[in-house]
């Protein structure tokens, strides 16, 4: 295991053992479905296309680095959200999120620490899936997905909890 994926897999253990991180994924869950909702409201092309360079970049960044675990792709998962958020067009949502960020951040490190390339993958998806209701400015089926994409992540980390 090199450095990074030591930090990972400690960060990842650190969440893992909190017993609020069950709740922080809950409130997360709420919060992220109703920026989706609120930003489909507001979609325009412009914020289309950013979310699809956003997804795209991760993508490719997160295939690059699929043996070997990198934090920098913690940060391009978290620019992809935010935006997301701050299209959503509500300081006080931000600012709900980025309360909760330091334990977004460890629930994405415990799933780094264990990607495989078919998760890559599925995260991609449920990425693209969320732009495009986004793009359709289908409030519900963004707050949906974004919502499932979150309880995903949610139910790998007690899964992995259990398993450890």
């Amino acid at each position: 295991m090199n450095g990074h994926a030591d930090k990972l897999e400690s960060l990842a253990a650190q969440l893992r053992s909190s017993p609020s991180h069950e709740v922080v994924l809950n409130v997360a869950d709420a919060l992220e479905g109703i920026a989706a909702r609120w930003a489909a409201e507001r979609a325009t092309p412009a914020l289309v296309a950013l979310l699809g360079q956003k997804a795209d970049i991760l993508n490719k960044a997160t295939l690059a680095a699929e043996r070997e675990a990198d934090p920098s792709l913690i940060g391009l998962a978290l620019d992809f959200h935010a935006a997301i958020a701050d299209a959503a067009g509500s300081l006080e949502l931000q600012r709900l999120l980025q309360g909760l960020c330091n334990q977004i951040q460890l629930v994405m490190a415990a799933g780094l620490a264990s990607l495989t390339s078919r998760r890559a993958e599925e995260i991609h998806a449920e990425h693209v899936a969320l732009i495009a209701a986004i793009a359709a400015k289908d409030g519900d089926r963004a707050e949906q997905l974004a919502s499932a994409h979150v309880r995903g992540a949610r139910d790998r980390l007690v899964h992995q909890n259990v398993a450890d």
